[in-house]
């Protein structure tokens, strides 16, 4: 996490570039305070298999309330 920054494309001009929500050095000691570890930046595809792994370990089981239709398609099903 870093820097956010605004432009007319993605191969324009930048035209502003400011700190992300909460980052920068001033912003450590209170992360640092607030959590037993690090930040990491995790993107949702490599995060999400993790937490479903860890939960169902745990006991959790899942529903999705989908059924695939086609590869990459699904329908939601309603509760019954």
């Amino acid at each position: 996490m870093g820097d956010t920054t605004f432009t007319t494309s993605l191969a324009g001009p930048e035209l502003i570039r400011m700190r992300t929500w909460g980052t920068g050095d001033d912003r450590r000691g209170d992360y640092l305070r607030a959590s037993p570890c690090g930040m990491v930046d995790i993107i949702q595809p490599l995060l999400e298999p993790i937490l479903f792994q860890k939960a169902a370990e745990k006991g959790a089981t899942f529903a999705s309330n989908t059924e695939p239709t086609s590869p990459g398609t699904a329908n939601i099903v309603p509760a019954s």
